[in-house]
């Protein structure tokens, strides 16, 4: 069953690297910044308010070179980290849970949804979950050792040095690693090998240093103050409230816990996955309570690290943390199943049916390619194909990234008008004034961003002041070609 399991979340994610969906909008700035700057630039401020960590953009520049510039090359790095993966929860699952539970906890790690996602994205946020498993792993099996040698010590200080630069969650994991193993020798007065894994701790901090310093605290930092304000005001609902009232902490807790548990599990049954992580941690708490602390604590410190606003607690900065939830969660079933006994069996498969159905239909969905039309790759193939000498071609800003990595044609600069990233009307407006009394404009959208409130506008508007000649629709990308020569409507949205 167990080896039936791994061959099901290793095709999986096969099957959707191999699928090669175009790349969506912060793909496509993270190519741009690969294909156009040197590995000392990636050091800096990358353009298009980019962020990852500098191991991470080395490899990836280092495959753009050698391989080319293709999207199934930008995407080479996290669907190998992947299938690692698989390897690396596998061998951590039968060092932590008891063998009963095993095959539950590599069901769910086949099946959910953001590990799927992440597969086969340009970002560094699958590569976080694989690092976040090497730390784990490495810090079970050092903690295994009643007398580790100096190779053991060696190892693991490496290992936590170089994790930091392929991932920033990272960080919280050999915090988690450091406090769990350092709290048992202590409690033990182990202090030889209290005095080792302080050697350790004190190369994780050195190595982090260099890392944020270049990321932050540099001149020139890859993440400005100015871009981290930015950032905070983005995510400022993602932060746990800072100054802690216990009310608003509780209530935050609340509303995220069982949000982060459906994420990984089932969003319709993440009350199931909350039971079972609490279930979980009362299993491992009566034997593996070293295991339970090196699962749970990075989560801990990604928490308090996040009331400095400085870790937004959402969607994929968390897909880190998964492993380690679906690990609790199996150990939960697993006790249940043993607690109910054969009378209880049929409602404990009914929890197990509820909770695995939602990432079933949805790993199902996901190597079912459904898409008609294509994706960005199509559109902007569509506008080379028939764009005519004297066409302008009007970006709207989220197009502006797809367009510069996938046109094929060089279409000269004075047709070309780059939309403003803006909310504000008074912006597209400017830009629309520039393409009146034009007989054949072109106008490029992006990942839904004519569905949006301004995307929608800026469409509105056109279609009072031309008329719509021609249209292409995806999931990714939207392309039109409007005829502006009429008398624009003078009405304000």
């Amino acid at each position: 069953l167990c080896w039936g399991l791994l061959v099901l979340a290793v095709a999986l994610r096969v099957i959707r690297f191999l699928h090669d969906h175009g790349l969506w909008l912060d793909e496509a700035y993270l190519a741009l910044n690969l294909i156009h700057r040197s590995f000392s630039e990636l050091t800096v401020e990358l353009d298009y308010e980019q962020y990852a960590p500098i191991g991470f953009l080395f490899v990836m520049k280092s495959l753009v070179v050698a391989l080319g510039k293709s999207d199934y090359v930008f995407r080479l790095f996290p669907f190998l980290a992947s299938l690692v993966s698989v390897y690396l929860y596998f061998e951590l699952s039968k060092r932590v849970l008891k063998s009963s539970a095993v095959p539950l906890a590599l069901g769910f790690f086949a099946l959910s949804s953001p590990l799927l996602i992440y597969t086969a994205e340009a970002k560094p946020y699958g590569l976080d979950a694989t690092v976040a498993l090497t730390l784990t792993l490495a810090g079970v099996m050092y903690g295994a050792k009643s007398k580790p040698t100096m190779f053991h010590v060696a190892a693991l200080a490496l290992v936590g040095a170089l994790a930091v630069w392929f991932s920033f969650p990272a960080a919280f994991v050999l915090a988690g690693v450091g406090l769990s193993l350092g709290a048992g020798y202590l409690r033990r007065r182990d202090w030889p090998n209290t005095g080792r894994l302080g050697v350790v701790a004190v190369v994780w901090l050195i190595s982090f240093g260099v890392q944020a310093s270049m990321v932050m605290g540099s001149a020139d930092p890859q993440l400005p103050d100015s871009d981290l304000q930015g950032l905070r005001a983005f995510y400022s609902e993602d932060f746990l409230p800072w100054p802690p009232d216990p009310v608003a902490v509780i209530d935050w807790l609340m509303h995220f816990f069982p949000n982060l548990v459906g994420v990984f599990t089932s969003e319709i049954a993440a009350g199931v996955g909350v039971f079972a992580f609490l279930m979980g941690c009362v299993a491992l708490g009566k034997t593996r309570r070293r295991e339970l602390a090196l699962l749970t604590l990075p989560l801990v410190f990604a928490l308090f690290v996040s009331m400095a606003r400085l870790y937004p607690m959402s969607d994929r900065f968390l897909v880190f943390i998964g492993p380690a939830l679906l690990l609790v969660i199996a150990a939960g079933f697993d006790e249940v199943r043993a607690r109910v006994g054969p009378r209880g069996r049929l409602v404990w498969l009914l929890l197990l049916v509820t909770i695995l159905f939602q990432p079933s239909l949805s790993a199902l969905k996901q190597s079912v390619r459904l898409e008609r039309h294509g994706d960005a790759r199509a559109a902007v193939a569509r506008l080379d194909e028939r764009v005519r000498d004297g066409d302008t071609i009007y970006l709207y800003w989220t197009g502006v990234p797809l367009y510069r990595l996938y046109s094929k044609i060089p279409h000269p600069d004075d047709t070309i008008v780059v939309g403003r990233r803006s909310e504000r009307w008074a912006a597209h407006a400017k830009d629309l004034e520039r393409l009146h009394g034009k007989p054949r404009v072109w106008v490029l959208f992006s990942f839904d961003a004519h569905n949006s409130p301004a995307g929608q506008t800026v469409r509105d508007e056109l279609n009072r002041r031309g008329v719509l000649l021609d249209t292409f629709e995806s999931d990714r990308a939207a392309l039109y070609l409007y005829d502006l020569t009429g008398e624009p409507d003078v009405t304000t949205p």
